[in-house]
């Protein structure tokens, strides 16, 4: 459950057309059905490079397209999420929106959906909305309370967001709710930076 902590970082690509071009392959910061497939998956482009004497003609990477990156690149690797039918649908910097259907070898012996399962959907967003900035957090607690049961077919929204960042700790909320936007569960994570990158090409330094 890698998250990842604040940064401050620009870049040199030589030319505002490479910088153009950088973006478009990056896209938009909505990401409704893009995590389906491998075969749909971007990664950073490689001419993209940190540089710490920036000059009038660079670009400065922006927190949307740095958090952007971050998540495509958490997202390969995330075979638990996955796994759980889990979708990234949104993220930047100190949140991110993640979506789960409940399916039926998620219920309970009461033909809920199993508060495990419930807490995993709300961990990924925690996870995801902590990792925008491009450095590695992982989770140091969290505590979730259930509001209302989820059934099978029911379309679950997990939303993270950010509400404290200290140095190398952080607190973020997450609220999931269903198709009818019926409240679930509320969630709060601790995040604790252990540095690293999360997208080396994207390297912060720290």
């Amino acid at each position: 459950m890698g998250h990842y902590g604040l940064g401050c970082f620009a870049f040199a690509l030589g030319s505002w057309d490479t910088f153009r071009r950088a973006g478009k392959a990056l896209g938009t910061n909505k990401f409704d059905g893009f995590h389906q497939s491998s075969a749909e998956t971007r990664r950073v482009p490689r001419d993209i490079r940190m540089n710490s004497e920036n000059t009038t003609d660079n670009r400065a990477i922006d927190g949307l397209t740095l958090a952007e990156a971050c998540g495509d690149e958490m997202y390969q690797k995330d075979h638990a999420a996955k796994a759980l039918g889990v979708s990234l649908r949104e993220i930047g910097p100190g949140y991110a929106r993640m979506t789960m259907t409940v399916r039926d070898d998620m219920l309970n012996s009461h033909a809920m959906c199993h508060g495990g399962m419930i807490f995993a959907l709300a961990d990924c967003a925690f996870a995801y909305s902590c990792n925008g900035r491009n450095q590695v957090t992982v989770a140091a607690g969290c505590s979730i309370d259930y509001i209302n049961p989820a059934r099978a077919g029911d379309n679950l929204v997990a939303v993270a967001r950010e509400r404290s960042l200290e140095r190398r700790t952080g607190i973020y909320d997450v609220t999931v709710t269903n198709q009818d936007n019926t409240i679930i569960a509320h969630f709060r994570g601790r995040s604790h930076c252990i540095g690293g990158d999360v997208v080396p090409e994207l390297g912060s330094g720290n």
